[in-house]
């Protein structure tokens, strides 16, 4: 399996978990429950993506522009996880609920159409296994709530 589809597997877990966050029909409860487990995987998966993937730009310069933006995208992921667990008045924090998922889907999207198609082209077989193994194993100390769901590629 190439790395890319690691993080892909991620992908797919966040985009399943931002569906029920924003579902209607789903129950306060269980909602605040796959937003909890929906912030662990974020948190989880962006701090194993920057400490392997976003590493790479030092050797790949021409990467650079486009990891230099997705690091700036999660740092603003971070700062709107952090308002909306600050926000008490429900339909203010559900507009930013809402936000963030929309940020986060543009976000992933933008990395599986750009970034991770020119990224394989410029690694071997070797440092693809390398870069999985690291992601998973930062991925496994990081995350504290593994569920079906949101392990991802766990």
């Amino acid at each position: 399996m190439k790395y890319t589809n690691v993080l892909i597997e991620d992908h797919e877990a966040l985009r399943k978990l931002m569906k029920q966050v924003k579902s209607a029909r789903l129950a306060p409860a269980k909602k605040e429950k796959a937003l909890k487990l929906f912030f662990d995987l974020l948190d989880s998966h962006t701090e194993a993506e920057e400490m392997s993937l976003y590493k790479i730009r030092k050797e790949n310069e021409w990467l650079r522009p486009d990891i230099l933006e997705g690091l700036q995208e999660h740092r603003i992921a971070e700062e709107l996880m952090a308002k909306i667990k600050r926000t008490k008045k429900r339909d203010l924090r559900e507009a930013k609920i809402k936000v963030l998922c929309d940020y986060v889907k543009h976000h992933l999207d933008e990395e599986e159409e750009k970034l991770f198609p020119h990224f394989e082209k410029t690694i071997s077989a070797t440092q693809s296994k390398k870069l999985q193994k690291m992601y998973l194993a930062i991925r496994e100390k990081t995350q504290k709530h593994q569920t079906e769901i949101s392990h991802g590629a766990l």
